[in-house]
């Protein structure tokens, strides 16, 4: 047996769009995993826009402060804040609760430093700390709003909107708390609405843990002479070895259906069948509660022109679902807005069905 041809293989980092669901998509994340890096994501703006204005001017008083300290002051915050982007969304993405919980710390640990400064020093070192916190928590939410899939729209404008609410509150709090108690308490505001995140972040990340522990297990491969799918880059995707787990594939084409053994599960496995279609850009469509089939197109949203891909279309007629066009994969369910492979047993099932 040979394997499938991947001369229009997808870059080795992933497809470039993938719709899960099909019509009744799920998000590659849960929403309520955003409301802890969200909260953070407004800390930061909230801390950059509060030394806005008179609060400045306070600062600047107490401290004895030369004029050219208001462009630094800035400066020692987005410079952190730009490369802690970079570092928040590329971790984040497969990672999102290990960065955003060091994003609240830092956060919560520069306001103090800023808060407590008695001189220059102290304060840019704080509100660098402050950045690179808010930059990470900035990153690893606009990460987590571009894997909302379906609900990207209306997640988008609820994060943004609070986002842009905190920025524009900052000037806001500094100058009424700084005339009414002082300059300093603006930033003590940071200590409650940090551990709020804090809480709401772990909480989310427990239940991310609970739900992985609950997910079904895949038996292992056993079987030798199937095809063996690409494995892509283990450090960019994981193994299956490392986890004990393994499953199978369906490649339907129109030259019949081979068995594909995948060490892949999971989100992980997204980037292997995007491979086996040979596409930067794949739809899948729930077929039942037990099986996904997947089909590649022409770009988001756009089916593949050509005839109709008879076995996949006929197995996706079966569950009510229109014909796809060209190579098509079939897995097992997807849960929690991941998918997984087959157990050996039922692909063998399915196989020799769709052979018939």
């Amino acid at each position: 047996m040979t394997a499938p041809s991947t001369a229009n293989q997808v870059p080795p980092h992933g497809p470039r769009s993938v719709v899960i669901g099909g019509d009744r998509q799920h998000a590659h994340r849960p929403v309520w995993l955003l409301i802890g890096p969200t909260l953070a994501a407004s800390l930061g703006a909230f801390l950059l826009a509060v030394p806005v204005g008179p609060e400045w001017v306070a600062i600047q008083r107490d401290m004895d402060l030369p004029t050219s300290a208001a462009l630094w002051i800035f400066v020692a915050f987005l410079l952190p804040a730009v490369l802690a982007v970079l570092v928040g969304a590329r971790v984040g993405r497969r990672w999102p609760t290990a960065v955003a919980l060091p994003a609240v710390a830092l956060l919560v640990i520069g306001s103090l430093l800023t808060m407590l400064a008695s001189g220059s020093g102290v304060l840019l070192l704080g509100r660098a700390v402050t950045g690179f916190g808010a930059g990470l928590a900035w990153g690893v939410t606009a990460v987590l709003v571009a894997h909302m899939a379906a609900r990207r729209v209306w997640v988008t404008a609820l994060v943004a909107g609070a986002v842009v609410l905190a920025l524009g509150l900052g000037p806001v709090a500094g100058l009424l708390l700084q005339r009414a108690v002082g300059w300093r308490w603006p930033f003590m505001l940071a200590l409650p609405f940090g551990a709020v995140a804090l809480l709401a972040t772990a909480v989310s990340g427990i239940i991310v843990l609970i739900l992985r522990a609950s997910r079904p297990a895949q038996p292992p491969a056993t079987s030798s002479q199937n095809l063996t799918a690409p494995t892509g880059r283990p450090d960019d995707f994981g193994t299956a070895n490392e986890r004990g787990r393994a499953g199978r594939l369906l490649l339907v084409t129109v030259d019949g259906v081979e068995q594909v053994t995948t060490p892949f599960f999971g989100m992980d496995l997204v980037p292997e069948v995007a491979r086996l279609l040979g596409s930067e850009n794949i739809r899948s469509t729930r077929l039942g509660d037990d099986l996904t089939l997947w089909h590649a197109e022409d770009s988001p949203g756009r089916a593949r022109p050509g005839q109709p891909n008879p076995t996949a279309s006929q197995l996706a007629a079966e569950h009510g679902s229109p014909p796809v066009t060209g190579p098509a994969v079939i897995t097992g369910p997807i849960a929690y807005g991941s998918p997984y492979p087959l157990d050996p047993d039922a692909a063998d099932r399915i196989a020799t069905r769709l052979r018939e």
